[in-house]
């Protein structure tokens, strides 16, 4: 059978005792550290929220403005009128005009090469 005597109530006693002290000096402000770290926390997710939401803005304003800003360079943008091609004629030289430029330029550079 099951037979009862004194320890059974001190364990109880001290179980409650300590209990208590636990509770008491550590799970409780152990529990408003905790706390207090998650207020911080959600504070901080909401500024983030807050500048994440004031970053949009400014997006959306600054693609706002930009567009304005096509908008007003496609009106003022001159309109180019075609360019008519230029056509160049390339003489093609018999052989005496040939030999007059050879000559031409050949007395040119020694001319030039005395000089020097």
């Amino acid at each position: 059978m099951l037979a009862l005597n004194i320890t059974i109530f001190i364990q109880m006693i001290h179980f409650w005792i300590i209990f208590y002290l636990l509770t008491r000096w550590l799970w409780r402000p152990a529990l408003k550290v905790i706390v207090k770290e998650e207020q911080e926390q959600q504070s901080l997710e909401d500024k983030i929220a807050a500048q994440q939401k004031i970053v949009e803005n400014n997006e959306h304003r600054q693609e706002r403005l930009w567009n304005i800003a096509r908008q007003q360079f496609a009106k003022t943008i001159p309109s180019l009128k075609p360019i008519k091609k230029r056509v160049y004629e390339i003489s093609v030289m018999n052989a005496n005009q040939k030999k007059d430029i050879e000559h031409d330029i050949l007395t040119f550079i020694v001319s030039e090469v005395d000089h020097v």
